[in-house]
């Protein structure tokens, strides 16, 4: 596997007068203080003395951080690092590298598709008029410093007193989630439990979840007959399945494999190769499903590991999406140009794989579930309602379909029309389209599973919950009259055991959900003033500025973890990875006015659920929790309201220099310092805010400090200017 390109980009102004600095500041804490002093090219001592130079003496060393928090750490120097500075760092090889940034939920694309050139930092002293700015930095650090009461990865209680699993209604018989905090690349190659640990397991139960999923890489789990080398430990990782699928089921739960296969690989792959190279995508190239060796691999390989791992719950797959896999799987404009697929049509192709699946499993003797993802088998792709349903009848009929809830919706905000995909909690499914191919998915004589999420959704993924019960009560009662047979409850976002999980855990649509009784149990006497701010929440989120283009590059998963600049970056947002201040790339189909409007829109409304919680005295756990959770969701909100204030302002200012201007622009910085100081203090409160399973913590102590000086060098600059 190769690394990603390296191109010269414009330099990020850093907070700091040594670039150095910043290479402690971001990383001390997080990594072995030995691992900093060797890519700095200084001892250890030094690299302490600086730290406490720059405000740091109080961040307390956390060793999860490299086994649980390595894409974290990838991210925060991403722009200060090189390639073999980071495996220095994390102590990994080129070669490991590599492999997480291609099949960690493919984070180089979370990254840009490239690494920014870095000249190498290295130590060197700081002249005195340096130290003058280390000593400013090192007061504004210690004057906003906030003791961390949970520390990261400390989640939650690890204590359940009982395993209760007292769900009644069955007419929605699978419930499958992803876990919390597993790890998505390479999840199995350890059989040490941490990402499916029994307490975790227990909570599940205890919300009537019976499966849970985990990526599968088929090179990983089957002997690779291109490339053997790459199946090296596939018997230590069926091992370690066949142990997790065994701990699950004194839980009631199954274990399922989620396939995204054959994956792409680069053109050195192919050298005496050539006959399976299929389509080409950026800088690989597909595996030529159409070629009969293809198939066979995956048939040979899928049968063999369910013979291996017999009591797997299942595998759910999916042939269109945003990995290469098959030859059609990337063709946005229903093109092929593999001289063997193009003869074929994209929904063929996809089925056949679905049914080669299929029949692997049945042959190895295993009672396992294949469910068809049928996320991309839609209009985004060129697929109208009825080449989709000439495809789901390609489907062997044994096979259960899997339907995007609010795939295709046509949504109005602000006055402007758009379209969902999916990951929607603002906008309530299901879709029309979705309607349509539920009826007729179940006239071919198929089950079907609706995908939702319950919790979080990369509208907010920085949190565990996003608090707007009603809108998830409302989508679930949706589905219950469409003889839906089960729900996948979540992507990797969304699987915190609580939250909007623990609110339709016993319910399900079930029409003796009562939810009042819900409310009282949950969090007491003031449950009422709660189920008020929650309905303020749930109207708040109705407003959030859907659109593909926000949903996946804008500020609002970063929060206030994103450093603002005083000039424009000129730098493309990426996926769920660097906003910067692409409010152009952000925007979609939205003025960036309107966007802005929107946002203010959510963070009023919001913030009149938070002043009513405000009202609600600290009785329990759960009141605490839910606040703390709420003020999160505020800070991410209003910080992205103020970024595109930000934006707006600084190109008037430059356009103008108008007095006035810069002091609106300070008063939209004072804002921003304090919705930091929210999130600074939610997070020093909470261990889930910031953290998603695939992208771990998006920002952590050291980078909301950075935040505050970040930030009180913005104003200095505009009272200079």
């Amino acid at each position: 596997m190769n690394l990603p390109e390296v191109k010269k980009i414009k330099n990020l102004p850093l907070n700091f007068p040594k670039n150095w600095q910043a290479v402690i500041f971001r990383n001390y804490g997080i990594v072995p203080v030995k691992n900093i002093a060797q890519i700095l090219n200084t001892d250890e001592n030094t690299i302490n003395t600086e730290a406490v130079n720059l405000g740091l003496s109080n961040v307390k060393y956390n060793k999860n951080w490299l086994s649980k928090g390595y894409i974290s750490i990838i991210r925060n120097n991403w722009h200060l690092l090189s390639y073999i500075q980071i495996t220095q760092l994390l102590c990994i090889s080129k070669q490991h590298l590599a492999f997480i940034l291609k099949e960690d939920d493919f984070l180089d694309v979370k990254l840009g598709n490239f690494k920014p050139y870095v000249i190498e930092p290295k130590y060197s002293p700081l002249n005195n008029e340096q130290k003058k700015q280390t000593k400013k930095i090192k007061n504004i650090v210690e004057s906003y410093y906030i003791p961390y009461q949970k520390q990261p990865f400390d989640f939650f209680d690890k204590n359940i007193n009982s395993y209760n699993n007292n769900f009644n209604n069955e007419s929605i018989k699978g419930r499958i989630i992803y876990s919390y905090f597993a790890l998505y690349g390479d999840s199995l190659a350890s059989g040490d439990n941490e990402s499916y640990p029994d307490y975790l397991l227990q909570r599940y139960a205890n919300l009537n979840i019976n499966g849970i999923w985990l990526q599968g890489l088929l090179y990983q789990l089957s002997e690779y007959p291109f490339d053997n080398s790459l199946s090296h430990g596939y018997e230590k990782r069926r091992e370690n399945l066949n142990a997790l699928i065994k701990r699950c089921k004194k839980y009631g739960i199954k274990v399922y494999l989620y396939f995204n296969e054959p994956r792409a690989m680069n053109e050195a792959f192919f050298i005496g190769k050539e006959d399976i190279k299929g389509e080409q995508f950026d800088e690989l190239y597909s595996l030529c499903t159409s070629k009969k060796v293809v198939g066979d691999y995956l048939y040979n390989s899928i049968k063999d590991l369910f013979s291996a791992c017999p009591d797997l719950g299942g595998m759910i797959t999916i042939t269109m999406s945003e990995n290469l896999t098959h030859c059609y799987s990337k063709s946005y404009d229903g093109k092929c140009n593999c001289p063997v697929c193009k003869e074929r049509e994209a929904e063929e192709v996809a089925a056949e794989i679905n049914n080669i699946f299929y029949n692997a499993v049945k042959d190895s003797g295993s009672k396992a579930k294949v469910i068809a993802n049928l996320w991309g088998w839609d209009e985004f792709m060129r697929w109208d309602i009825e080449k989709t349903k000439k495809g789901i009848s390609l489907l062997d009929k044994n096979i259960d379909i899997m339907l995007i809830s609010e795939n295709c919706m046509k949504i109005n905000k602000g006055g402007i029309q758009n379209t969902i995909i999916d990951y929607s909690i603002s906008n309530v499914g299901p879709s029309n389209r979705s309607k349509i191919l539920f009826k007729y998915v179940k006239e071919q004589g198929h089950n079907i599973f609706a995908k939702v999420q319950i919790n979080n959704s990369w509208e907010c993924s920085a949190v565990p919950y996003i608090p707007v019960f009603d809108l998830i009560k409302r989508h679930i009662n949706n589905l219950k009259n469409l003889n839906i047979d089960g729900l996948m409850l979540s992507w990797t976002v969304g699987g915190y055991p609580g939250g909007g999980l623990n609110f339709i855990s016993n319910g399900y649509g079930s029409d003796n959900f009562n939810e009042d009784n819900w409310y009282r149990v949950t969090f007491g006497n003031e449950y009422i003033k709660i189920k008020k701010a929650v309905n303020l929440f749930s109207e708040a989120f109705e407003n959030f500025p859907f659109d593909l283009n926000f949903l996946y590059n804008g500020p609002q998963n970063m929060g206030c973890g994103n450093l603002w600049y005083a000039e424009n970056t000129n730098l493309k947002s990426t996926m769920v990875g660097f906003p910067y201040d692409d409010i152009e790339g952000w925007r979609g189909e939205y003025s960036k006015e309107i966007l802005a409007d929107q946002l203010k829109k959510l963070s009023d409304k919001w913030k009149e659920g938070i002043d009513l919680l405000d009202m609600v005295k600290d009785d329990n756990s759960n009141i605490i929790e839910l606040k703390t959770i709420a003020n999160a969701c505020y800070a991410h909100f209003n910080s992205s309201y103020m970024l595109c204030e930000f934006i707006l302002k600084r190109e008037e200012y430059s356009n103008s220099n108008d007095k006035k201007i810069r002091e609106e622009i300070n008063n939209i910085i004072e804002k921003e310092i304090q919705n930091t100081l929210i999130l600074y203090k939610a997070q020093s409160q909470n261990a889930c805010i910031g953290f998603e399973a695939s992208n771990h913590y998006y920002y952590n102590e050291n980078t909301l400090l950075e935040k505050l000086v970040n930030l009180n060098n913005l104003k200095e600059y505009y009272l200079e200017k």
